[in-house]
């Protein structure tokens, strides 16, 4: 567990490189979380400056300032999206682990219901038919020690299993990471909200001052409670490991899904595009025999 008494600020250390998976590094036992961005020069792409007239000072300030809202939700969005990152991945994490000791629980609980149901079977049917040949190579005493006894093993895993999941608190975690993960998204649609209203007053050459800080106040407010979310509780330096482990898995998996992709497109067009070539050389010699 972190032991890091200020962990809102851990959610501000993210920085952004030319890499495109998220990676997430234990250094001084605080959580770095790098997701760049896809496009950085967006934002560059959408100021229009009109040179030469009033109007066009008038119109490069609103996009100024539209502009610094708009990279004000890209930084939120990136930071929700690394938080989201963690929270389903140890959402994954704990589901895998709760749904394999609750696997092993049921068919334990099986076997011993199966195992008593055989020792009771093997005595009465010893006990009723008195031609029975089971003594001759088995004791009704015998019988009952190696059930009991395999019986109260099985007993004890499934006590110590139970156990587990009581004090590991299984479901409450993943009760709590997915109120934390409905959350998060919900404040991304909340983001996108704002987003597009901004775009709108920018289009429109509407963003005045007012709006201006009135739409700066709105965003500042999500980013001040999203930062009093809590995500890092009960995260671990091996569990920061297993979050690079599945996504650099993830990544392979879909390059390499992406690489099959196009090979096999590829090939798909290369041979129609040899029938087509194939079909006018034919039609070709039939039209020169006429």
């Amino acid at each position: 567990m972190l032991s890091n008494p200020d962990e809102k600020e851990e959610q501000d250390k993210i920085f952004m490189n030319n890499d495109e998976s998220p990676k997430i590094d234990p250094v001084n036992d605080k959580v770095f979380i790098d997701i760049p961005l896809r496009n950085p020069s967006t934002s560059a792409q959408l100021v229009t400056v009109i040179q030469g007239s009033q109007t066009g000072d008038i119109v490069d300030g609103n996009l100024d300032k539209a502009d610094k809202l708009l990279q004000m939700i890209k930084d939120s969005k990136l930071k929700i999206t690394n938080q989201l990152y963690i929270v389903s991945t140890k959402y994954d994490i704990i589901y895998f682990r709760f749904n394999k000791i609750s696997l092993s629980i049921l068919i334990l609980s099986v076997i011993i219901t199966f195992i008593e149901a055989i020792r009771l079977t093997i005595v009465n049917y010893d006990t009723q038919y008195e031609g029975s040949s089971i003594k001759k190579f088995i004791s009704q005493e015998t019988v009952s020690l190696i059930i009991n006894v395999l019986s109260l093993s099985l007993s004890t895993i499934l006590t110590i299993l139970s156990s587990i999941v009581k004090f590991k608190s299984y479901r409450e975690n993943m009760d709590k990471l997915k109120n934390i993960h409905d959350t998060l998204f919900n404040y991304k649609n909340l983001y996108d909200k704002q987003r597009d209203l901004i775009k709108f007053h920018k289009i429109n050459n509407i963003l005045t001052d007012e709006v201006y800080e009135k739409l700066k106040d709105t965003i500042e407010e999500y980013n001040k409670e999203i930062k009093d979310i809590s995500i890092f509780e009960n995260i671990r330096n091996g569990d920061i490991l297993k979050f690079n482990k599945i996504k650099v898995e993830h990544d392979i998996k879909m390059q390499k899904m992406a690489s099959q992709r196009e090979i096999e497109l590829l090939r798909i067009s290369l041979s129609n595009k040899k029938k087509k070539e194939e079909l006018e050389n034919g039609n070709l010699k039939t039209n020169c025999f006429f």
